[in-house]
Order: structure tokens, then sequence, then C-alpha cells
């Protein structure tokens, strides 16, 4: 999920994504893996050459969500989560480390 201003930061790379608008109004890219680290380079050029910064890695996000169902279904519960704007991860980040 993206901001109106970050597509506007893509606008010369349209062959490498697909941005699909939500009934909120929120954006979400869409992208072959090949294109992720130009897409992310691209959008966050500083967050993403940073060494040790796994905030953006697609592949370990997919991992961490499948543990988690795994175990809600082992201890049968529901998993339930929320979907985040990169501010409000920011914020958060914030207020748990300070």
């Amino acid at each position: 999920m993206i901001e109106p201003l970050e597509l506007e930061k893509l606008n010369d790379e349209k062959d490498r994504f697909i941005a699909v608008t939500t009934k909120e109004g929120k954006i979400r890219l869409s992208f072959l893996p090949q294109n992720k680290d130009y897409i992310l380079h691209c959008l966050y050029p500083e967050k993403h050459q940073a060494v040790g910064n796994d905030l953006f890695s697609v592949v370990r996000n997919a991992k961490v969500n499948t543990m988690l169902k795994s175990e809600a279904l082992l201890n049968n519960k529901k998993m339930r989560y929320r979907v985040l704007t990169r501010t409000q991860v920011e914020k958060l980040q914030k207020e748990t480390q300070g």
C-alpha cells in the first residue's frame, strides 16, 4: 500500500507495476518479483539501501504471515490483523523504542 504522492515517483516506470485503488482510496501496487528492488528503491531510496533494514522484505513478511496463520490454526484461534499505513508503522516504531 502506498500514498498517492508516492505513486507520482513511479510515473516513468508504469510498465513495471500495476496500481489498484481500493474502496478506501488507498493504492495497492502489484509487481513482478524481479521489479521489487527497483520499485522499492524508487519509492524509498534512503530506506531501501539501509544495511540490515528488512522493513520492506516481501519474502520475510510472507514467511511471518504463514507462521502466524499456522500457529493460529494449531491453537484453534482466529487470526486477527490490521493493515497499517507507513505513517502508522513509523509512529508505532517510535512509541516502542522510546
